[in-house]
């Protein structure tokens, strides 16, 4: 109920200040008249209630139209202090205390992408210690022996490295899983996607109230760097409807992954987190 008086007053405040007008006016005059329908307030009490109740409204009203109009408070949804909307890799990424403090918190932690190598090369650390806590770890990456990773390196200068860097991934994976306490390996899966994504996803607690999507686009051309990629994010809460789709979406790729079985043993070359 909450949210949808916010959104009513975050989309109407012509509306609210006209209703805010009528009932002031009603309130000063007594009565209103429209055609044959006669409506009259009999006490005074109900005439200053109705006028105050008008005045209120008509600020909420105001207040609203010029929030609408502040350019602050048209880009504070920059500011938001996990991701926030369209950042660069490099804003993302500066924010890492919280996208560390949502990493540790959740359940369950969901990835799609073309390698995420940077991610995991940045982030292996704190994923090792989600994953000791009790979290599951889910990703999916392009199968380098795939169609579609053909495709991409074909079509790609920049990802001429494609193959190692999908091999230097699930290395990552491997110490992850390795060092993760608690039989941390046996929630570490891992699934190889003949398909190119159109962007990646990273999903915290998908199926909680309070989940968050991480999107980042890929342009129609994947020539182009990581910095030069939109981000945005979706709540499960205040964005259900784009958020299911995106989680349905994940899914649907899921089932169609090949099963990765990460090795724990002593002949990968390791190095233990700091």
């Amino acid at each position: 109920m909450k949210d949808i008086l916010q959104e009513f007053l975050r989309r109407t405040p012509v509306f609210i200040v006209l209703l805010g007008i009528i009932l002031f006016l009603v309130g000063v005059a007594g009565e209103i008249s429209i055609s044959s329908f006669t409506f009259s307030i009999s006490s005074n009490l109900g005439q200053i209630a109705t006028t105050i109740l008008g005045i209120i409204l008509c600020g909420i009203g105001i207040f609203s139209l010029f929030r609408e109009q502040d350019p602050k408070e048209k880009n504070k949804p920059l500011q938001d202090d996990l991701y926030g909307i369209l950042l660069t890799q490099e804003q993302v990424f500066s924010q890492s205390e919280s996208f560390v403090k949502r990493m540790h918190d959740a359940n369950e932690i969901c990835l799609v992408g073309i390698t995420f190598v940077q991610f995991l090369m940045t982030f292996r650390e704190p994923l090792t210690s989600a994953i000791s806590g009790g979290a599951r770890l889910r990703i999916m990456l392009i199968d380098p022996d795939s169609t579609a990773a053909r495709l991409l390196v074909e079509n790609s200068e920049m990802e001429s490295n494609f193959a190692n860097d999908v091999k230097r991934s699930l290395e990552y994976l491997s110490l992850i899983a390795k060092y993760s306490q608690n039989n941390g390996h046996e929630r570490v899966n891992i699934k190889l996607v003949n398909w190119i994504p159109s962007s990646s996803l990273i999903l915290f607690d998908p199926y909680k109230e309070n989940g968050v999507a991480r999107v980042t686009v890929y342009p129609p051309c994947y020539n182009t760097s990581v910095s030069r990629r939109a981000h945005f994010e979706l709540t499960h809460e205040k964005d259900s409807y784009w958020y299911e789709i995106f989680v349905d979406q994940y899914e649907r790729l899921w089932k169609q992954g090949k099963e990765y079985s990460i090795s724990i043993g002593s002949d990968i070359p390791l190095v233990k987190p700091n």
